[in-house]
């Protein structure tokens, strides 16, 4: 009885080269493999979709150029110093790379802004935010 269930075990647990996996040897890694796949399939190089408009305002050039200008200017906030680009930078992802936004009275951009007031939320990125109609 011994020697049978011995057999048993040496035959459960013994290596064998046919039950091995399939094992090829690679030069690159599975994160690697995965981006050269994305790439490959230029997921990454593609347009945006066109932007809905109205057919009674259409988007111009002016009017792009007149957005760029408001967006960084101060003169559109209460105490004509905080521009939409304080809470929303470019650079930033479009937001401030904070835990918690500074709000009032802050001073400078991002990680750095500082002797401002604190909010209770984060600035939430406003990327892609062309796409959002229904936004207020």
């Amino acid at each position: 009885m011994i020697l049978l269930l011995a057999f048993f075990l040496i035959l459960v647990y013994w290596p064998h080269p046919l039950l091995e996996p399939d094992i090829i040897p690679s030069t690159i890694s599975q994160e690697e493999a995965f981006f050269e796949q994305i790439i490959a399939n230029q997921n990454l190089d593609r347009p945006f979709p066109p932007i809905k408009t109205r057919s009674d305002n259409p988007l111009t050039k002016g009017k792009v150029e007149l957005g760029r200008l408001l967006y960084f200017d101060p003169i559109l906030s209460g105490e004509n110093d905080t521009s939409c680009a304080h809470c929303h930078h470019p650079d930033l992802g479009f937001s401030d790379n904070r835990a918690l936004s500074m709000g009032i009275d802050g001073l400078g951009v991002g990680q750095e802004r500082k002797n401002g007031r604190i909010l209770t939320r984060s600035s939430p990125t406003i990327w892609n935010t062309a796409y959002n109609h229904l936004q207020y």
